[in-house]
């Protein structure tokens, strides 16, 4: 079965939106995304998924992941 994530941004308005949908398990979605979007490092090759474990939080629902950002943003990893 293929695995498929959608990540969600929830701006500081109350928000939501639809991103980009990765066919990733939510975790390693979530770090790919932030490494390509945010850190603009598209050599998928060096991610280092275990330095994220620390800053990624499970969502209480354990259905995915969230990265708050220090604007007050959440990027948010569910698996689809």
């Amino acid at each position: 079965m293929l695995i498929s994530s959608m990540i969600k941004i929830l701006h500081t308005d109350g928000s939501i939106e639809d991103v980009v949908m990765y066919t990733l398990e939510p975790f390693k979605a979530l770090v790919c995304y932030i490494e390509q979007y945010i850190n603009k490092n598209h050599n998928t090759w060096q991610y280092n998924f275990d330095s994220f474990i620390e800053i990624i939080k499970e969502l209480p629902s354990g259905k995915g992941y969230v990265y708050d950002m220090p604007d007050g943003t959440a990027i948010c990893a569910y698996k689809k």
